[in-house]
């Protein structure tokens, strides 16, 4: 009976391949054989490659889950048959091929190849493989479902130290295999060239000086396939004949390396990282804040796998860098083993947030002051420790006061906005970077980082609103083990809520990043006290949620706001305009995006009274 089951899973697999081969040559022989040279190869190597994954995963999970091989073999066979939906994709592809051949763009349809840097490909060529591409994405994601599905039931399995290899290297894998197709089909955009280009000058010319590094393409045209236009005034300032980046030099200095050692690919890997290691850094709280194994291990996947995480986890930007040093940094408050090493990453960490970013200098100052504050109130004050602690912190601000005034002929910090004050605009009144101290805008900004239809964190994770849900159980039973971390993150958001520019002027949530961490708690805890990962209404938000992930990576475009617009412009001419006020636009209507949005926030408070009105009676799954 085993051998026939076998033989008809391998039946179906080569059956479905041969089939679509026999299905791909007839229907570009009959369009006129427009698919040709290295566009055909790929599809026709595809399926192979697919295959031997497969079974690479299937033996995986048979061999760390101990589940059934035949069982194995039997759902990933149906999940790599999603690959075969290209053959729909072929037809529109051959119908509007010379329409495609039409379209022309200067960024989009640059692919990266490893070593040898952008290619520029027609539209048809680039449509294909974006759809080969989305498609990957979706097996991707159906394996790593699979997978936490599989680790949170059998999780009792693990040793500590094993769950948290398995959490960091599953994150770390999704990530190259997701990003990785991000890498090849979209170049770097916004702040990603900028912090690049001052890489490429310090490894290069050691300096600072990005002058000839922005107007010789030689520098940046491995890592960006068209001239950037836009780094006066917005990116750098100008001085002494040259041009000094107004951002900060902390990411560069981190990527430098692996500028002149690797490629773009290597830059991608090295956010990659990161990122897995803030998923662990997350697991690790959830613990310390004891929730339980599976719910902490749940919670810290799917937020691995979900906006806004996966979506910057290749990025050239400091907000993943920056969240996993202060995910680091309330860890080690809270942990009562405060040994030598754990104090320098400490004191390292509050040194280097102003070097990623100047409105980081907050999490530097709180930090600082917790710190110490829990000191004096244990009276554990050790003044030689206190002393050998601080040398790396005086060391790293040393460097900030040599290299600010140096460069800029500014005081750091006192003096650090004087480099961004002629961003965007000379015009004062028109500046985006600025405080803007009032409460309404306060509880404008408040909506938006989280309503906003470009911008905002629910609207790309509704999973979110679990936070919601988990900060007023908190409040309604007076929890203490979130104190640490809200004085640690209160400042930062208060300091951003004030600041004009909320949306942070490229992806999703970008803001709001250092803060996920800490609405990641407050939805494990109402998840684990609730145990709402186990009903319909959680499988309903998970699934708009990870749609959403991967729509954001399969077109890479979505993540920025000028391809929205252009969207919802079309859809204005598909659908009546009330329609998308479903979700606001705080920079279009700014009235009614902050009425639609109060009416979210208020769905929301009812759907947690009704929730802990009604808990017992929840459908709950015998499984996740």
């Amino acid at each position: 009976m085993t051998k026939k089951n076998y033989f008809k899973i391998i039946l179906f697999i080569f059956g479905g391949l041969f089939i679509f081969y026999i299905l791909l040559f007839l229907f570009n022989y009959y369009f006129n054989k427009k698919l040709s040279g290295d566009l055909l190869i790929i599809i026709i190597i595809m399926p192979l490659y697919l295959i031997l994954f497969y079974f690479f995963i299937s033996i995986l999970f048979n061999s760390i889950f101990k589940n059934n091989i035949l069982n194995e073999l039997k759902i990933n066979a149906f999940i790599i048959s999603v690959f075969y939906f290209l053959l729909l994709f072929l037809l529109f592809y051959f119908k509007y091929y010379e329409k495609l051949l039409s379209i022309n763009t200067s960024i989009l349809g640059n692919i990266y190849i490893p070593f040898n840097g952008y290619v520029k490909i027609n539209m048809a060529k680039y449509f294909l493989i974006s759809v080969i591409g989305a498609l990957w994405l979706i097996i991707i994601y159906l394996f790593a479902i699979r997978f936490i599905k599989s680790f949170v039931n059998k999780i009792d399995l693990f040793n500590e130290t094993k769950k948290k290899k398995i959490i960091f290297i599953f994150s770390f894998c999704f990530y190259i295999l997701t990003t990785s197709y991000i890498t090849f089909i979209y170049p770097p955009t916004g702040d990603e060239p900028h912090y690049i280009t001052i890489a490429t000058s310090i490894i290069n010319d050691f300096d600072f000086n990005l002058k000839n590094n922005y107007e010789d393409k030689k520098y940046y045209i491995k890592f960006y396939p068209d001239y950037i236009s836009d780094y006066k005034n917005l990116h750098t300032i100008e001085k002494n004949e040259g041009y000094y980046s107004t951002h900060n030099i902390g990411l560069s200095l981190l990527i430098s390396p692996l500028i002149i050692a690797f490629d773009r690919y290597s830059l991608q890997i090295f956010m990659n990282l990161i990122s897995a290691f803030l998923i662990i850094m997350i697991y690790i709280l959830l613990k310390q804040i004891k929730i339980s194994d599976k719910n902490a291990a749940g919670v810290s996947l799917i937020s691995a796998i979900c906006a806004p995480i996966i979506t910057h986890s290749s990025l050239i930007l400091t907000e993943i860098p920056a969240t996993l040093l202060i995910t680091y940094c309330i860890y080690f408050l809270i942990n009562e083993n405060k040994n030598l090493l754990k104090r320098t990453a400490f004191f390292i960490s509050i040194g280097f947030f102003p070097l990623l970013h100047s409105k980081y200098i907050i999490f530097s100052c709180i930090l600082f002051l917790t710190y110490y504050f829990i000191l004096f109130k244990n009276k554990k004050i050790d003044i030689k420790n206190e002393i050998i602690n601080n040398i790396s912190l005086l060391l790293l601000l040393i460097f900030q006061i040599i290299y600010y005034y140096s460069v800029y002929n500014i005081i750091f910090p006192f003096e650090i906005n004087k480099i961004h004050e002629k961003i965007y605009t000379s015009d004062f009144s028109q500046q985006v970077n600025k405080f803007e101290i009032n409460l309404n805008s306060v509880f404008i900004s408040f909506l938006a980082i989280f309503f906003d239809r470009d911008y905002g964190l629910v609207t790309y994770c509704v999973l979110y609103i679990i936070s919601f849900w988990g900060i007023l159980l908190a409040i309604s039973k007076k929890a203490k083990q979130f104190i640490i971390h809200l004085i640690v993150s209160l400042p930062y958001m208060i300091l951003f809520l004030l600041w004009k520019d909320w949306t942070g002027s490229m992806t999703p949530a970008r803001q709001i990043i250092p803060l996920i961490p800490l609405l990641i708690l407050f939805a494990a805890y109402f998840i684990d006290s609730i145990n709402i990962i186990k009903t319909k209404l959680f499988n309903f938000l998970f699934f708009l949620s990870v749609l959403t992930a991967w729509l954001l990576n399969s077109f890479p475009l979505l993540r920025y706001s000028m391809s929205k617009d252009k969207i919802y412009v079309a859809l204005k001419k598909i659908f009546p305009d009330w329609i998308l006020f479903i979700i606001p636009a705080f920079r279009e209507n700014l009235f009614l995006a902050s009425i639609t949005s109060c009416i979210f926030i208020s769905i929301i408070i009812l759907c947690y009274f009704f929730i802990i009105k009604n808990k017992k009676s929840f459908n709950y799954y015998d499984k996740i």
